[in-house]
């Protein structure tokens, strides 16, 4: 017998390795900052598609309420990324408030395909003093649907949400 693999005699197994130093960062807090950059990025793509007599055209986030979303999802960012360097789901969690905002923001226009376009009309010196009505009927001649942008804020903004939800049971199962 050769004296190699686990059968030799006075071949002892090596416990098993636990504890922080053998699994890595946490993958949760890391899920956390991977969504939260989805919603960062898509915070600076299209968010509304406009059809209009067979033309298409986008408009960016950055036009409207992508700037909130990207300031929300830089906070929430680096709130899990100084969870993860303190090894502290507490902070970590906090990152469920910015991410929420970033949510909200999301669903809105995700619901209202015509927002950005209204805000991006509204702030155009050409159309200054058009009443809401007239814009209204302005708006009914395009065809809305939101942009990939928007899908990405969404998904980034869920996976960041559950993971900040996740790091807060996380911290109080630990007190």
């Amino acid at each position: 017998m050769s004296g190699y693999g686990s059968n030799a005699p006075g071949y002892v197994a090596p416990p098993p390795a636990t504890g922080p130093a053998t699994g890595g960062p946490p993958k949760l807090l890391i899920a956390g900052i991977v969504g939260s950059a989805l919603a960062f990025i898509g915070s600076f793509l299209a968010w509304t598609s406009v059809d209009f007599d067979g033309q298409s055209e986008t408009i960016r986030a950055t036009e409207g309420d992508g700037i909130f979303t990207a300031v929300t999802s830089a906070a929430a960012i680096a709130l899990f990324v100084v969870g993860l360097v303190r090894r502290n789901d507490k902070i970590a969690a906090i990152s469920v408030l910015p991410t929420l905002i970033t949510l909200v923001f999301g669903l809105l226009n995700l619901l209202d395909s015509e927002r950005l376009a209204r805000a991006d009309i509204e702030s155009d010196p050409e159309f200054e003093g058009i009443s809401g009505d007239e814009l209204d009927m302005l708006l009914k001649e395009f065809d809305f649907s939101p942009g990939v942008g928007l899908y990405v804020v969404l998904l980034g903004a869920v996976v960041a949400v559950v993971a900040g939800v996740m790091a807060g049971l996380k911290a109080r199962q630990s007190q």
